[in-house]
């Protein structure tokens, strides 16, 4: 968190590329980030991928952020803020009791005789389950993928919503410019601003009221 919000996001914005974009970048990182997790065979190679991937995936948060705070006036900040962090507080509950309960179904003894796999080195079950058939097995990593395929779905909707903020900001500043040519024109039947050329006139066609 620290080398992604700290450094490298600095570095990725405004110079190289837009906030939606790094978003974007972040989301899809997140995914590969769980779906390694879940296929790691070894809690090293777990670590190495989080600390690997967990860099670039770091950097979305306080983009995402920055852009939904252009998307509201300066008087609705608060509000934005209070939203997200109700938004925050509600998945820090729902998230842990979710994730638990498929990670105990995911290895339930139904799951380890599915599919069974020899325990890994150092790992001592109890002794309720050693006295069970598979002691080990099952999908541990089940939690981890459905975890990538949320970020993975997020990110479609994300780059959707980028898309339609894109199309409103274009539209409005249509409007905008068409205000600002209300006196001195119409706008064109196809939505093209007419552009305003001045007449050029001779030296002599100038009378006294114009000086």
């Amino acid at each position: 968190v620290v080398l992604g919000q700290g450094i490298l996001l600095r570095f990725l914005v405004p110079k190289y590329f837009k906030e939606s974009t790094v978003s974007l970048i972040s989301y899809f990182f997140h995914a590969i980030v769980f779906i390694l997790v879940g296929l790691a065979p070894t809690g090293d190679l777990m670590l190495l991928a989080v600390a690997l991937l967990g860099i670039p995936s770091a950097v979305g948060e306080p983009a995402i952020k920055s852009i939904m705070s252009h998307c509201v006036d300066k008087d609705e900040q608060g509000s934005l803020q209070g939203v997200l962090g109700s938004v925050y507080v509600l998945a820090g509950v729902i998230s842990p009791i979710f994730y638990s309960a498929l990670f105990h179904y995911s290895i339930s003894e139904e799951m380890r005789n599915s599919a069974p796999a020899p325990c890994p080195e150092g790992y001592v079950p109890s002794k309720e389950i050693l006295q069970q058939e598979n002691p080990c097995g099952g999908y541990p990593g089940t939690p981890f993928f459905v975890q990538g395929v949320v970020f993975l779905l997020a990110l479609v909707l994300m780059e959707k919503g980028f898309r339609l903020v894109e199309e409103q900001a274009h539209k409005e500043s249509i409007v905008t410019q068409t205000g600002d040519y209300e006196s001195g024109g119409s706008m064109y039947e196809d939505g093209r601003v007419p552009v305003m050329t001045p007449t050029l006139r001779k030296r002599d066609d100038f009378t006294s009221e114009d000086t």
